[in-house]
């Protein structure tokens, strides 16, 4: 099985649950044309706004359904704790990348939080074992699946400096394909945030 892991676009800068920005749509709609060709079988999306908008747009131009798979989610998500200041937010982040088995008040660490991917990886691998799929995440759950099944020199020989900052911006950038490919045992990896538009 193939997997293209794609970013979801640019998200409007609010709490909560944002929808993509216009540009945002515009980044998924030209990422569309380019993955027109790629023999995509299936798409799936974390179940957060910014996720199901980009992956809405990339399914009406592949002439796909979108199926929701929560695995897909971000480890924790401003706005998850009511109250919860962006200063706040972003300490608990940075802990959680740090120390990768710290589990935070609400949401997973960033093992845990890896091996979901993982999950969606062996559990879609058994009923789509030759196919290639799409799955629509975010940035922090994709870096902590690839720090937990590839080793650094990996990371490194597919993606330079991914390893420096694996949690930021410039690695995996939005609408950002990272591609694996998966035989029941054995992960490969293609690309790690490769930019298609």
């Amino acid at each position: 099985m193939r997997c293209h892991f794609i970013r979801h676009g640019k998200r409007e800068r609010r709490i909560g649950d944002p929808p993509l920005t216009p540009e945002g749509r515009e980044e998924a709609e030209r990422l569309a044309g380019k993955l027109a060709t790629h023999g995509i079988t299936r798409i799936f999306s974390s179940p957060l706004a910014r996720t199901r908008d980009t992956a809405g747009i990339i399914a009406a131009v592949l002439n796909l359904e979108v199926t929701e798979d929560s695995r897909l989610r971000e480890r924790v998500n401003w706005g998850d704790i009511e109250g919860q200041s962006f200063d706040e937010f972003m300490a608990q982040w940075e802990h959680c990348s740090r120390e990768r088995d710290y589990q935070p008040a609400v949401g997973d660490s960033s093992v845990a939080a890896g091996r979901r991917i993982e999950d969606f990886v062996s559990d879609h691998y058994r009923q789509l074992s030759r196919d290639t799929v799409i799955g629509v995440t975010h940035g922090g759950v994709l870096a902590d699946f690839l720090l937990n099944v590839f080793s650094s020199e990996e990371l490194t020989r597919v993606r330079p400096r991914f390893c420096d900052d694996p949690y930021g911006a410039e690695v995996l950038r939005e609408c950002s394909v990272t591609t694996i490919a998966y035989d029941g045992s054995q992960y490969r990896l293609n690309a790690v945030g490769a930019i298609l538009i």
